[in-house]
C-alpha cells in the first residue's frame, strides 16, 4: 500500500468519519473495525505520523533560526528482510521500544541526513557549500551523534503521540543490517523527508503490525477484520474533530463582495427550517438551537440529518 501526499493530509475521509460516529453510538464494546483496507487500517497511525512532522518542523525551525519542514511521504506495508534491504553494510539503525505493549520500532536514518543534521548542530550556515556524503563507515563519535538525533525524533514522537494516548518511546539500541532479527510478520513503514538542511535527507520508521491486533472471525468463515489495538484506539477516540454551526448562507457577487464593509448587512437564507446546523468535519449531522451556557456560547441538538 502506497498513500500519496494527498491522502495522507486526508487523514480520515467522510465514510471513515460517519461510520466511527455511527459505531460510537451503538452497544458493545468501542473501537470497531475500520473499513478492510491498508489505508484505512493506517489511518490512526497517520495521523499521529502527520502531526509528530508538523512538530518536529516547528521546533528544528525555532531551534535553528531557519525554516525546516519535516514531511510524512508515504506509508507502505512492508515484510522487515525488505526494509533491512534498503541498508548499506555501513548503515546503523535505531531499535526503539514503545510502551504500553512493548513494541519494537526501527528508525532508519539516511546518510545524507546525518551528516547535514551534523553539520547543522556545529553551527553550519543554510549558504554554506554540501560537500559529499562519506560512503565509510561511521565512526563512534558519529554513531553517538546518530544515537542522540534518533532519540531526539523519538522523544519528539513520543510527546506527539501522548497527546493522543500515554506512551514511552526508549532507544534501545544501534544496529548493523544484520544484528537485526528476522521476523515474518508484515510492518508498516512511514517515511519521511526533511528539508532545510540539505538533498536528499531522509528516514524511515519501521512499525510492527502489533498494533493492529486481528480480530476473531466469525464461525470460521468470512475475512479477516483487523480492529485497532488499544493504544491506537486511544489515538483515534481522543481524535480531535471540527465541530461547527451554521446559521445560514448567501450568494454574493464577487463584485459586492470587494465592496463590502463595515456596517453593511448580507442577508442570509437558513441552513434549516428548524435551526441551526452542526457540522462535524464539514458534514451536516444535526439540527441545533442557539443558547448559553455559563456565559459562553452554546448549541442544543434538537434532531439529526
Amino acid at each position: 500500500m502506497i498513500m500519496n501526499e494527498a491522502e495522507a493530509r486526508d487523514l480520515l475521509s467522510r465514510e471513515e468519519l460517519a461510520a466511527l460516529l455511527q459505531e460510537l453510538k451503538t452497544e458493545g464494546p468501542r473501537g470497531a473495525p475500520f473499513a478492510e483496507s491498508a489505508t484505512a487500517r493506517l489511518s490512526p497511525l497517520t495521523r499521529v505520523l502527520g502531526e509528530f512532522s508538523e512538530d518536529q518542523s516547528r521546533s528544528l525551525s525555532t531551534l535553528h533560526q531557519r525554516s525546516i519542514g519535516l514531511g510524512l511521504i508515504d506509508i507502505q506495508e512492508v515484510q522487515l528482510r525488505d526494509f533491512v534491504a534498503l541498508m548499506l553494510p555501513t548503515d546503523r539503525v535505531l531499535e526503539l521500544r514503545l510502551d504500553p505493549g512493548d513494541h519494537v520500532l526501527y528508525l532508519l536514518i539516511g546518510r545524507s541526513m546525518v551528516y547535514s543534521w551534523l553539520a547543522l548542530a556545529f553551527g553550519a550556515k543554510e549558504t554554506a557549500p554540501i560537500f559529499p556524503v562519506p560512503e565509510r563507515a561511521y565512526t563512534r563519535i558519529e554513531e553517538r551523534f546518530l544515537r542522540r538525533a534518533g532519540g531526539d525524533l523519538a522523544e519528539q514522537l513520543q510527546t506527539t503521540w501522548s497527546f493522543k494516548t500515554p506512551v514511552q518511546i526508549r532507544v534501545m539500541d544501534l544496529l548493523e543490517p544484520e544484528s537485526v532479527k528476522p521476523d515474518p510478520r508484515k510492518w508498516a513503514m512511514a517515511s519521511f523527508d526533511l528539508t532545510g538542511i540539505g538533498d536528499l535527507c531522509r528516514f524511515r520508521l519501521l512499525v510492527p503490525q502489533d498494533l493492529y491486533a486481528p480480530a476473531s472471525e466469525e464461525d470460521g468463515q468470512g475475512p479477516r477484520r483487523e480492529v485497532i489495538s488499544s493504544a491506537l484506539q486511544g489515538a483515534v477516540l481522543e481524535m480531535a474533530v471540527r465541530v461547527h454551526a451554521e446559521v445560514g448562507f448567501a450568494d454574493v457577487p464577487l463584485r459586492r463582495v470587494a465592496e463590502l464593509q463595515v456596517g453593511d448587512l448580507i442577508r442570509l437564507t437558513p441552513s434549516h427550517p428548524r435551526g441551526l446546523v452542526v457540522r462535524v468535519e464539514d458534514e451536516p449531522k444535526y439540527v441545533a438551537e442557539r443558547g448559553s451556557v455559563g456565559g459562553r456560547m452554546a448549541v442544543q441538538l434538537t434532531d439529526g440529518l
